[in-house]
């Protein structure tokens, strides 16, 4: 095969091959948008985790914790959860004496990904409003 046709065929290889590689950050949204990705899985699973210290902390003594280090306090959480980007605390606030509100700042929307469709969420600020279960009531 003569040089100049192989150098062609080399330069085209390159092109697909580079094609290839940008067609796929795009699809996948490249390293940074993984990184979010993340980060945000990790605000939904510490959510839950605290969802579970309040819920211990209800059934232990029948109110709500007055803050989320509350739950450290009364051994309900070794340690509580702060966003893994921020190092700032989640926002817990008590809206009546059976319900609170557990807020995060998420930078993408979520996927029903994981069947987690109570913990769905768009971008920016996201409270989610909750109950402790009491006896007699299911989950929903």
């Amino acid at each position: 095969m003569p040089r100049g046709r192989v150098n062609v065929l080399a330069i085209v290889a390159i092109v697909v091959v580079a094609a290839t590689v940008a067609a796929g950050l795009i699809v996948a949204g490249g390293p940074g948008v993984e990184r979010q990705r993340r980060l945000d899985v990790l605000r939904t699973q510490d959510l839950e985790q605290l969802t579970f210290a309040i819920q211990r902390h209800y059934n232990r003594h029948h109110a709500l914790p007055a803050s989320l280090d509350t739950l450290r306090v009364e051994h309900e959480m070794r340690d509580v959860p702060v966003d893994p980007e921020t190092r700032v605390p989640y926002r817990y606030e008590v809206t009546s004496p059976t319900a609170y509100r557990l807020c995060a700042i998420y930078h993408q929307p979520s996927t029903d990904a994981f069947g987690r469709t109570s913990w769905a969420h768009d971008t920016g600020s996201v409270c989610f409003d909750r109950e402790p279960l009491t006896q007699g009531r299911n989950a929903n």
